[in-house]
């Protein structure tokens, strides 16, 4: 018995010894090293009129972090295709699938602590977000301070850059960058946060899309969680010049009311609204959503203002990374939708339904405004932590003859489509 607990005892004094030189260890340990990855796979067709698509995409996007201290670096990847061979490599993923289709999404140097406690600089290719104004990845600087209940944001944009020198050797001026000044102050109390926030942008003179814009945006959004009752609300502001012979004075809104009346019961209704163009001075231009997504925006496939939430109209599909035939908000005539939804989560599985009508602000040449109205259906099931296979379904109805997708008449169409996501 003694033998025993003098074996313990060893064994005792050994592990602690051992544990100390672990701890020195960690201490001496160098940078951080963290990963995550997400990934949509899905398949999707739908039609409209004689139009029909029938396809399949992957898209994945794995990131990784480097700290140290109070000190970071991230990159973040995406690998995105369509299934099957086509007319573009980098597009499609023909046999074979060693097509060169790796590209940054982000990659940033992010810092805490800076000189002063709470002081934080973020600069390199990010996302910028502000609910109803702006959504989309950019080339940017950030610096915050947190002082408790909130925190203020400074961030300087970069839209367009296409001349590094502003005045060359023979002095000849190169006017041709567009930026953005961007300023949010996010504050939380009460379970309520508000958040105000202003963006300048200024184009140079010389700016082949942004010649002589001087414009400002406000915005104020407000959201709270009540437990039974939930709010999100934006309201914005744009004022200014697009150009040297255009000015805009537009303004947009939106409302999400979610009302949960049992456990995994939610049931919501939403506003959206955006001011449009009428034509009628060829001097003024007061399209909110559409003078949004020419700023802010960069490709086809990726407006600059938020997405809204109707799958077809307002491109909230999960396929809106590869399509947006019927995406509407951003008509020059102005946006506006209003509608219902619900959701029942019942345990792995989650459904979710949807109905919403559309019309443009200002009417059309020929006195249409209604766009028309759509039904929304979503089944989810949880295969693992943040990981679903799904199937959703939207199904346009035309109204007035405002040539929605594909054709200039109205055509009614519908999307179907099912997959998998994962979160790790």
């Amino acid at each position: 018995m003694k033998r025993f607990f003098t074996l313990c005892m060893a064994l005792l004094f050994a592990g602690s010894a051992f544990a100390q030189e672990v701890k020195q260890e960690e201490e001496k340990k160098g940078p951080e090293f963290k990963y995550s990855a997400k990934a949509w796979v899905y398949g999707a067709n739908g039609s409209q009129s004689d139009y029909e698509y029938d396809y399949a995409h992957v898209r994945v996007r794995p990131l990784f972090s480097l700290g140290n201290d109070n000190i970071k670096i991230v990159t973040q990847l995406e690998i995105d295709q369509h299934f099957g061979k086509g007319a573009s490599d980098n597009d499609y993923a023909d046999p074979g699938t060693d097509n060169k289709v790796v590209e940054v999404k982000h990659a940033y140097v992010d810092a805490k602590d800076v000189i002063i406690p709470n002081l934080s600089l973020m600069g390199g290719l990010n996302g910028y977000k502000f609910p109803l104004v702006v959504d989309n990845d950019y080339a940017l600087f950030k610096a915050g301070y947190n002082f408790g209940i909130g925190q203020i944001y400074l961030s300087y944009i970069k839209i367009e850059e296409y001349e590094l020198a502003s005045n060359t050797e023979t002095d000849t001026e190169q006017d041709d960058d567009a930026t953005a000044y961007a300023f949010d102050l996010p504050i939380k109390f009460n379970g309520i946060t508000v958040r105000p926030g202003v963006i300048y942008i200024k184009g140079g003179e010389q700016s082949s899309s942004f010649s002589e814009t001087k414009l400002t945006n406000y915005a104020l959004n407000v959201e709270g969680d009540f437990g039974i009752v939930a709010v999100n609300a934006t309201g914005a502001y744009l004022t200014g010049d697009l150009n040297s012979t255009v000015e805009t004075s537009a303004y947009g809104f939106d409302l999400g009311l979610d009302i949960k009346p049992a456990e995994g019961i939610k049931i919501g209704a939403f506003f959206t609204y955006g001011t449009g163009n009428d034509g009628s001075d060829a001097t003024e231009d007061n399209s909110y959503f559409y003078n949004l997504n020419k700023i802010f925006g960069k490709t086809s496939n990726k407006s600059g203002a938020p997405d809204g939430r109707l799958f077809l109209l307002e491109n909230a599909t999960v396929t809106s990374s590869a399509m947006n035939d019927f995406d509407s908000m951003d008509n020059a005539l102005g946006y506006m939708s209003y509608g219902l939804n619900a959701q029942a989560k019942l345990d792995k599985l989650t459904l979710f339904a949807q109905f919403g009508m559309a019309s443009t602000v200002e009417d059309s040449a020929t006195g249409d405004s209604k766009i028309g109205s759509e039904i929304d259906l979503k089944a989810s099931y949880e295969i693992a932590p943040k990981s679903t296979i799904f199937v959703e379904y939207g199904y346009f109805m035309a109204g007035d003859d405002m040539g929605v997708g594909k054709y200039t008449e109205a055509e009614s169409a519908s999307q179907v489509a099912f997959g998998m996501t994962a979160s790790i």
